[in-house]
């Protein structure tokens, strides 16, 4: 099943059971325009985050099938909400590449951050650690440290940021029409970095009625709350192996601990409701020798289950309080 055939996605920009048409058009073709920016965006990951498993748009796109997963058939999320979400599944991990920051790595070089990781990797045959150089075998684990404690904070600026064209030809942004970026610009971005919050603090920092743009219905209106919840959730349980394609496993040879993550990931089947609960299988037994991976599936499960208890919680209060 593709993304455009989830209820998801069907209800939302197919159905029309409201004759709202043209506005549901809009938000449909705004979102796929911004898919198409976003996967030219982040075809920068691989080469900033060498040997992570694939984030690439295949990625991006499933997570509306594991969000469907989860929320079942009966969940409805209105055509603002469909663009809002999906919107925060496309720029949630985008600023794991240099391209999503304006100085891009000299940029990033620059921060306190680099300094501070920079400092645990330098040689140690100098006197002066300040005035060692960075191996460059270092500087591509300095900067993958950097970009995965960063992204989760950058995406909050990439539906309102622009990218200038050579030549003072113009400006670029992710959303091209300025009243949806205005309307829903800042909270993609806050969906979108809630995803490396605590849970807990969903309740806080988001809202669970953020009123649409005046160009859409006025019942249109946006529960971040709720959409976060479903993102990080439906992040949790993406985790089969079309992250972890067994012939780019053998041609990258990724080494450590994103080793265990590939050789985990690689084994999994996509994941089934078995009864009320979210499945996982795998293709083929892992050995005795592939333990260590097999522990890192299990611990990818348990972390799927504990953001599916937290959300039911977190939701479930919003319900009763709105009573």
């Amino acid at each position: 099943m593709g993304y455009q055939q989830t209820q998801l996605w069907q209800s939302a920009f197919v159905q029309d059971p409201d004759n709202h048409r043209e506005m549901r058009d809009l938000l449909k073709n705004q979102l796929l325009s911004m898919r198409d920016k976003v996967s030219s965006l982040i075809s920068g990951i691989p080469a900033d985050c060498k040997d992570l498993t694939v984030h690439d748009v295949t990625h991006l796109d499933a997570l509306w099938e594991t969000a469907q997963l989860i929320c079942g058939e009966n969940w409805y999320i209105n055509p603002a909400e469909a663009f809002v979400f999906g919107a925060a599944i496309l720029i949630h991990d985008a600023a794991l590449t240099t391209l999503a920051y304006p100085n891009g790595k000299k940029g990033l070089q620059e921060t306190d951050l680099w300094a501070n990781i920079s400092a645990y990797y330098r040689t140690t045959n100098s006197q002066d650690r300040d005035a060692a150089p960075i191996n460059s075998e270092i500087e591509p684990v300095i900067l993958f440290e950097v970009l995965r404690k960063l992204h989760a904070e950058q995406a909050a600026e990439l539906c309102t940021r622009s990218w200038s064209l050579q030549g003072g030809r113009g400006e670029i942004y992710l959303i091209d029409d300025c009243e949806l970026r205005e309307s829903f610009g800042e909270s993609i971005g806050r969906i979108a970095r809630s995803h490396h919050w605590d849970a807990e603090r969903l309740q806080y920092e988001l809202t669970d009625n953020l009123g649409g743009s005046p160009q859409l219905p006025q019942e249109w209106t946006i529960n971040e709350i709720k959409l976060a919840c479903l993102l990080r959730c439906a992040d949790a349980a993406q985790i089969d192996r079309t992250r972890a394609p067994i012939l780019l496993y053998a041609a990258l040879s990724p080494k450590g601990h994103s080793s265990l993550h590939w050789q985990a990931q690689l084994k999994l089947n996509r994941p089934s409701l078995k009864k009320d609960s979210i499945h996982f299988s795998s293709s083929s037994t892992y050995s005795s020798s592939e333990a260590d991976a097999w522990w890192v599936v299990f611990d990818l499960a348990k972390i799927l289950d504990k953001e599916l208890r937290a959300s039911n919680a977190i939701l479930t209060n919003i319900e009763e309080n709105s009573f």
